[in-house]
């Protein structure tokens, strides 16, 4: 799984690949589409860090508890 270090560095590495030249508009476009993405998953994987370390319950558990939750 990804964290969010990781996610960052592809982001800045899909975000440079979008500036080479002679790259056409339509993938210049999805380069930084996916860059933006990974941007949007590195602040989420933040958040959830953050509250795992505030004492929140991890989403494993979370999930155990649901009803029709498999083991």
């Amino acid at each position: 799984m990804l964290n969010a270090a990781q996610c960052q560095a592809l982001a800045k590495e899909y975000k440079h690949l979008a500036q080479k030249p002679d790259i056409p508009a339509d993938q210049v476009t999805l380069l930084n589409n996916v860059a933006q993405s990974l941007k949007r998953l590195a602040t989420q994987l933040d958040m959830l860090a953050a509250n795992e370390r505030d004492g929140k319950r991890s989403l494993q558990c979370a999930n155990s508890e649901r009803p029709g939750a498999g083991p």
